[in-house]
């Protein structure tokens, strides 16, 4: 029995994630078979969930970094045509997947993958490289970009991109949108951390899990829950969810060495990244009790 099978079958047994602040919610977690995990590359992960539980994400095929969906228990790779890696971040209600890719002879650039099959290719103008991170029901896209200097968030839309800067902090990600168009991400704040934030009809405000040194906002549902990672003073990390009443919950996949969330569906489904004690990562879902 391998590390991966080993782990899921602990999480089937166990499946609680334990809530640090209120009762918080109860899951089973189970690890997706993705062909090449548990592996040590750090981006193999389940980035986004869907509404209807379609995990979208990254895995190495072939020596190839390739984007993948898992639904139904069904594992599908792809690779954006002639690119030499792909990443797939987030998926819409439609089943029109965003991520990023390296194309020959172009920068790092955000995709849309469309469910009849067509890519469309985006590079923020002059940017070093272009992720595109979210996608909502009016396919309406978060991401961000590098400069050369500083990362930028951005919100796409109809082929036109508008930057945003968390106020006073720099290096901003924008990482997810609703369908309200409310977006969350992360930023460097002024006293060198990490600080997760929530972009609300105009006003973005910050906010850090409890005791945090590090906290990043990474997916957020048309509730108004937030899924994202944060960081111990000890140097651990965790995943965690914050409910719209703002009550946060630790999440930890069973046996892991290592957990984060990624992405989080309007049923709070929740996937990320998980790491074993041999340091190899794999993605995982998982669903509330």
């Amino acid at each position: 029995m391998n590390i991966l099978t080993y782990v899921a079958c602990i999480c089937m047994g166990l499946g609680i994630a334990a809530g640090a602040h209120g009762a918080g919610l109860r899951y089973r977690f189970d690890a997706i078979p993705a062909p090449s995990a548990p592996n040590f590359n750090t981006v193999t992960a389940g980035w986004g969930v869907g509404t209807n539980g379609t995990v979208v994400g990254a895995d190495p095929v072939d020596g190839t970094l390739q984007g993948f969906s898992y639904a139904r228990n069904v594992f599908t790779s792809f690779n954006v045509p002639t690119a030499s890696y792909t990443i797939a971040h987030a998926i819409a209600p439609d089943g029109s997947i965003v991520g990023e890719t390296a194309l020959p002879g172009n920068a790092i650039s955000g995709f849309i993958y469309s469910k009849a099959g067509a890519y469309t290719i985006y590079t923020y103008p002059g940017a070093v490289y272009t992720r595109f991170t979210g996608i909502n029901k009016n396919r309406v896209i978060s991401g961000n970009y590098y400069d050369g200097h500083e990362f930028h968030g951005i919100i796409y839309t109809k082929g036109h991109a508008t930057q945003f800067d968390f106020p006073g902090g720099t290096n901003t990600a924008c990482t997810s949108i609703n369908s309200a168009g409310e977006v969350v991400g992360n930023y460097e704040g002024s006293d060198g951390h990490y600080h997760a934030y929530m972009l609300i009809n105009g006003q973005a405000t910050s906010f850090d899990y409890p005791g945090s040194t590090y906290s990043d906002a990474r997916g957020v549902n048309d509730k108004g829950d937030i899924g994202g990672l944060y960081k111990t003073a000890a140097g651990a990390t965790f995943g965690f969810v914050r409910l719209a009443n703002g009550t946060f919950q630790s999440i930890a996949y069973p046996g892991a060495t290592l957990t984060t969330v990624y992405g989080i569906n309007d049923k709070d489904e929740i996937t990320g990244q998980a790491e074993t004690t041999s340091n190899a990562y794999f993605p995982y879902v998982a669903h509330v009790r």
